[in-house]
Formats: C-alpha cells, sequence, structure tokens
C-alpha cells in the first residue's frame, strides 16, 4: 500500500510509524539496485518558515469560537465512560440538573429516558427533602418538569410560579384564558347529555382547579371526556362502569394534587424565611460597617421616614451574603442616605430654639381670626410665621416674654399683613392666565382677570378645578413639595429653621406655587363662557362673584341629555363637571332656565340630603378642615357650646370649596316647564 493511501486509512500515530519504516527501508533498496559510489547523499528537505500572524481581535474571536464549539461538543463524551460510573455520577444531581442534562443532546436524552434509568431520576429525587412521591399518573420526568421546571407548558414563558396541580401543568396568565374555561363554559359543553339523558354532574368525572375564585378545566381533558361521552352514552351499563372508574381516578388526582400543592406551600414559605435571613443578615452587616465608619448613632436616631428609605433600598434589601467586595460596590449610595439622615436629624435639632416661642404666635392668630368675617379669605398661620416682620421677631427670639411683647405691638398690623398676602398669592397667579384673559387688564397690578367667572385652575395633585379665590384656600398649594424630605430645608439659615418648624409643628407649608402644580384650566373656561353666553352676558367682562349673585340654572342642551325622560340641571360651576362627564371632546350648549324652574330647582336643592352627607361645612369660629354636616355641629356643641348651629353665623361652605350645590342634578324632563326646553326635549324625542 502506497503511503498516501495508508495515512487516509489509520491513525495519525499508526501513518507516522508507517513512514518512518518505509524512509529507513529505501536507502536499502537503492543499495541493491546500484553501486553505493553512485548513490547521492541523502538530503532533508528545507523547513518552511512559520508565518507568525498578528494577535488581532478576529483571530482572537476566531479561536475562541472554536473553543466554545469544543466545549459545547465535550458533553457527547460522557457516553463513553461506563454505565455504573455515569449512574451514580447522576445520582447526584438534583432533579433540575437531570433534566437540564436530559434535554443537552440525544444521545443523553436517551440514556436517561430509558426505563431503566428510572433509579437515576428517583435517586435525584431523593435529594429533596419532604417531596412526595411521584404521583402514578406521571412518569418521573414529567413530575420533575411539573414541580422543577418554572416554564409555562404551553408558551415556555420563563418564571411561572402558578401551577394547577390537579391538572399537572404549569400555566402563565396569558395562556390560561386560551387553554382553560371555567366551570359554567365546561357545563355549556355538556348540557345536552345532562339534560337528555340525565347524566350526572360531568364535572365529578374531570379534575379542576380553583384560581381566583373560579375553577378551571384543561379545554383539552374536557374535549376527550366529550369524545367518551359520545362514544359510550348509548350503553348505560358501560357509562355507569366509566363514571365510576373516572371518578375514582378523580378523587386519587385531586388527593395527590392537595399534597403536593402543601407540599409547595410549604416550601415556598421556607424560601421565603431563608431570604428574609439573608436579608437581615446583610442588613447586620452593612450595619457593622456603619458603625465601623463611625456612623452608628446616626442608624440610631433616624426617623421613620429615612428607616424605611433604608430598608428598602435596593443595595440593603437584597437576599445576598455581604462580602467586601459587594460593600465597596454599594458603600456610596448608602452613605449617600445616612449623610441625608444626618441633614435632616441637624435640621430638626435646630428648630428646638424656634418651637417654644410658635404658641404665643398661634393664640395671636387664632384671635385675629375670629375677629374677622369667616367669608374673608385669611392666610394661615404658617403664612404668619414666614412674612418678614414676624420671621424677625422669631429669628431673634431668645426670651419668651419678649417674644409676646412684641407680636402684641405687631398685632394691629394683622390685617394689613393679611390683605398684602393676598395681593402677593394673586401676583403669581396671574402669569399663569393666558394674553386672551387679560385684554381688559389696566396695568400689571391689576387682579381683575382673575376675578373673572371664565378664571380656572387645574391642580396637578387632585385634579380638581379650582377658581378664584378658592385657589387661595386650596389644600394642595400647602403640600409639602420642596425637596422630597417630607417638606424640610436643609440648608442652615433662620429662613430654613422657621420653616422647618412650622412643617413640623403644624404639618404644612405657606402657601407656594411650585413648578408644574396648577396650570390654567383652559375646557372650563370654554365651557363657562358658553353657559355665560346662555345668560346674555359677556365672558371677558363678568365677574364670578356676578354670576353668584344671578344664581342661574340651566339644562344641558346636547340631544344625548335630552333623552329618556330625564334632564342635567346644572348651575354656571357645576357645567364644568357635566361637560367632563358626558361630553369631555365636544363641549354641549346650554338653555337658561325660567325663573319659576330655577326657583324649583332650588327648592328641590335643598331638600337633597346627598348635599349635607359631602365634606364641604367648617366652623366659622375656627375655620376648621371640611367635614360632614353632623360632624361639624357635633364639633360647635363640644368646642364651642353651640347647641342650635345656624348656617352662616356658626358653620358655612368651607373655603376650599365652590358655593352652591356640589353636583349636577337630574330631573324628570316633565317637572320643568320652560318652553324652549320643553320644544328641545321634543326635537330630540322625534330625532329619537
Amino acid at each position: 500500500m502506497a503511503p498516501s493511501a495508508l495515512s487516509g486509512a489509520v491513525r495519525r500515530s499508526t501513518r507516522l510509524s508507517a513512514k518512518a519504516q518505509v524512509a529507513a527501508k529505501r536507502p536499502d533498496e537503492d543499495d541493491a539496485g546500484a553501486d553505493a559510489s553512485d548513490a547521492e547523499p541523502l538530503e532533508r528537505p528545507a523547513k518552511r518558515r512559520r508565518i507568525t500572524t498578528f494577535n488581532t481581535s478576529a483571530d482572537r474571536k476566531q479561536r475562541a469560537g472554536k473553543k466554545n464549539v469544543g466545549s459545547k461538543r465535550s458533553l457527547s463524551k460522557l457516553l463513553d465512560m461506563p454505565l455504573d460510573v455515569l449512574f451514580e455520577i447522576f445520582g447526584h444531581l438534583d432533579p433540575l440538573d437531570v433534566l437540564h442534562l436530559a434535554r443537552s443532546n440525544k444521545a443523553i436524552r436517551n440514556v436517561l429516558m430509558r426505563r431503566s434509568s428510572i433509579t437515576i431520576w428517583k435517586e435525584a429525587r431523593s435529594h429533596i427533602e419532604g417531596l412526595p412521591d411521584c404521583p402514578a399518573d406521571l412518569s418521573e420526568p414529567q413530575y420533575a418538569d411539573l414541580v422543577f421546571d418554572p416554564h409555562c407548558h404551553f408558551c415556555l414563558t420563563a418564571r411561572v410560579l402558578n401551577v394547577l396541580w390537579r391538572n399537572r401543568v404549569r400555566c402563565c396568565k396569558q395562556c390560561l384564558k386560551a387553554n382553560f374555561m371555567d366551570m359554567a363554559a365546561m357545563y355549556r359543553c355538556f348540557y345536552g347529555f345532562v339534560s337528555e339523558y340525565k347524566m350526572p354532574q360531568p364535572w365529578a368525572m374531570i379534575s379542576c382547579d380553583p384560581y381566583r375564585n373560579k375553577h378551571y378545566y384543561l379545554n383539552s381533558r374536557v374535549m376527550e371526556l366529550q369524545e367518551r361521552y359520545e362514544e359510550i352514552v348509548p350503553d348505560l351499563e358501560k357509562f355507569k362502569e366509566f363514571e365510576q372508574e373516572r371518578v375514582k381516578a378523580v378523587k386519587k388526582l385531586e388527593k395527590d394534587a392537595d399534597i403536593l400543592s402543601s407540599w409547595h406551600t410549604e416550601q415556598s414559605y421556607l424560601r421565603s424565611q431563608e431570604l428574609d435571613d439573608l436579608r437581615y443578615k446583610r442588613r447586620q452587616g452593612i450595619i457593622m460597617k456603619l458603625i465601623q465608619m463611625n456612623l452608628g448613632a446616626e442608624i440610631e436616631v433616624m426617623d421613620d421616614d429615612m428607616i424605611e428609605v433604608f430598608l428598602n433600598h435596593p443595595a440593603v434589601k437584597q437576599p445576598k451574603e455581604l462580602t467586601d467586595r459587594i460593600w465597596n460596590n454599594i458603600k456610596g449610595p448608602i452613605l449617600e442616605i445616612v449623610y441625608h439622615a444626618q441633614a435632616i436629624r441637624i435640621a430638626k435639632t435646630r428648630c428646638i430654639r424656634v418651637i417654644p416661642h410658635i404658641p404665643f404666635l398661634d393664640t395671636r392668630y387664632a384671635d385675629f381670626a375670629k375677629s374677622r368675617p369667616h367669608t374673608e379669605y385669611l392666610p394661615r398661620i404658617a403664612d404668619f410665621c414666614m412674612m418678614p416682620e414676624i420671621r424677625a421677631i422669631l429669628g431673634d427670639a431668645t426670651v419668651v416674654i419678649q417674644t409676646a411683647r412684641k407680636l402684641d405691638d405687631l398685632r394691629p398690623r394683622f390685617p394689613e399683613l393679611s390683605e398684602r398676602w393676598r395681593q402677593e398669592c394673586s401676583r403669581q397667579l396671574l402669569p399663569l392666565l393666558p394674553d386672551a384673559a387679560k385684554q381688559n387688564q389696566v396695568n400689571d397690578e391689576d387682579m381683575s382677570p382673575l376675578q373673572l367667572a371664565t378664571t380656572f385652575f387645574k391642580c396637578s395633585s387632585c385634579f380638581d378645578t379650582v377658581g378664584y379665590p378658592r385657589i387661595l384656600a386650596h389644600e394642595c398649594m400647602r403640600y409639602c413639595t420642596m425637596n422630597g424630605d417630607g417638606g424640610l430645608d436643609l440648608s442652615h439659615t433662620i429662613h430654613a429653621d422657621l420653616k422647618n418648624t412650622v412643617q413640623l409643628v403644624y404639618d404644612e407649608q405657606p402657601w407656594h406655587l411650585s413648578a408644574g402644580s396648577i396650570e390654567y384650566n383652559q375646557g372650563a373656561c370654554d365651557t363657562v363662557a358658553a353657559v355665560v353666553r346662555a345668560c346674555g352676558e359677556d365672558p371677558a367682562t363678568i365677574t364670578a362673584s356676578e354670576m353668584d349673585e344671578m344664581d342661574h340654572r340651566f339644562v344641558c342642551a346636547n340631544r344625548k341629555c335630552l333623552r329618556n325622560g330625564v334632564v342635567h340641571v346644572v348651575t354656571w360651576r357645576t357645567a364644568e363637571q357635566h361637560d367632563k362627564i358626558y361630553h369631555p371632546v365636544d363641549h354641549t350648549g346650554w338653555q337658561l332656565l325660567d325663573p319659576g324652574d330655577t326657583a324649583d330647582m332650588k327648592l328641590n336643592e335643598l331638600m337633597d340630603d346627598e348635599r349635607y352627607m359631602v365634606e364641604i361645612w367648617s366652623c366659622t369660629h375656627c375655620r376648621s378642615n371640611a367635614v360632614r354636616l353632623n360632624v361639624v355641629k357635633a364639633h360647635l356643641n363640644d368646642k364651642h357650646d353651640v347647641l342650635h348651629p345656624v348656617q352662616g353665623v356658626d358653620y358655612d361652605v368651607h373655603h376650599d370649596v365652590d358655593p352652591g350645590p356640589p353636583l349636577p342634578f337630574i330631573v324628570m324632563s316633565d317637572e320643568l316647564s320652560s318652553p324652549a326646553l320643553v320644544a328641545a326635549v321634543e326635537d330630540a324625542l322625534v330625532d329619537e
């Protein structure tokens, strides 16, 4: 055989030895056919120079790719090992590991899926403490897949924790609707058999899983039972035997499922306990690191809000062991929280000097508020604290008696300070108005555009529509939105100390406009403008107080609201609510009620009990928050000894509530007699 042919048939080592033998024999064969003197000396071929290439990134990627290919193929060499050794190795794996191994390639799968390999699966299952035995209706691989593999059995979505044990499947929310039916749908499938042949209830012959107050049946099993019904329904004896077998099998299946469900619930609880222990150890480790940095005292004096921020930080609540490397990675954010809590503590400490002087201002403010008409919009105590005159007194406060004397000297100027506060707040609102609303403004100090009936703002916090001057008393304008620290100003200034003191004592801030807190409500402006035109007035000039004095009632003239024998009656203020609910896209027209219908509607509104159940009432003696009528009457009895309170004297609608009925009124159309309204209702009925 020629050397070239030999090299393709045997191993490389054999080829090399064969070449060496041939090369050794050739000189002898040549010597046999010629003289030694004629023989040419045997020269070795020149070595080829090795060509080195640059170690480029492409070469490295190519070599890495080849290396990965080799590593992927390495599992196929497992089968070269003796089976007893292989089975011994596989027996040390967990069920999920064996399942993954069976899915790695076909050769290993053929080995693990043999019936003779059942000992491997049982040995792997024995490593899981307390795991129930494999149910009779499942194979060992199916059991491992159901219990340990967190994938949806229908779409293979990962991390599916919902196991329907009685149906032996894992199912995601999307596949639940497509592959399962509830009891009502299942009953419809067998309604003909149950009603015609007096068959027993089919749900006793199919297993179901309770999920969110419903019972779910697997579609494929329902279809299978349907087919069996059609096959054996004429033979009642055969059906009776089939029924007993199915009911018995379902009971056994549900019993096994309940055992598995209990085990799974217990394992979930133990796992959650384990994770909680890891979180606790990590948290304690972080605290020990902070103690080593002399910051442990800051953790002890943290307030509840900062403790919650600390505990819920992702770097703190992770269920992982804290190592030096991890600590170096998370140290920055953790120290940021601690130093921030330290700044809050220092800011609160600085307030201790001011807090004893606040009650003296509180009593003088309460006396001033009682002396003013209850309809007047007054600054709150927080606003008074931040006024320059009072800030100068509290900022220099050292002796309590001196503070009281200075406040008494300033008391006659409280009405002047209140008027200045109203002007300053109104001046902040003017830039929010569009140019069209300010066309009749005389100068920059003219506040008349705010008093127009069409001037409304939209609060970004409560999404309410707020007019003027109600916006001056709107509660959302006093929320603590300064810097996200509960409203505390962390700068070390007298101004910050006073502001923080007000926040800590009264849980509010002075009236302020934060970025994006309110905006001009153009939709409400358009609705009210249409209502004003229905009165025959000019929206560009009429004020809100003038509309309140007229106190007209209107009916929505949209044909959709004139059908079914009812009409929607509104005031000029509640018209915007009606449009927002019933006509959010296109604004509607309005029909003015005549004086007779208006008087009847006002009488119906007074008799409406719902008006007294809404939190719109306030005590006029102490200007309390908005509460229900029964609450404010109880308050007047307990705090002010008023047994028979009178509206407008002892209590009235809160300043942060629009006057008049709080909601639109719906009445029967035949109760109204306005000619124009009657004609509009008849036209709507004809169109219908």
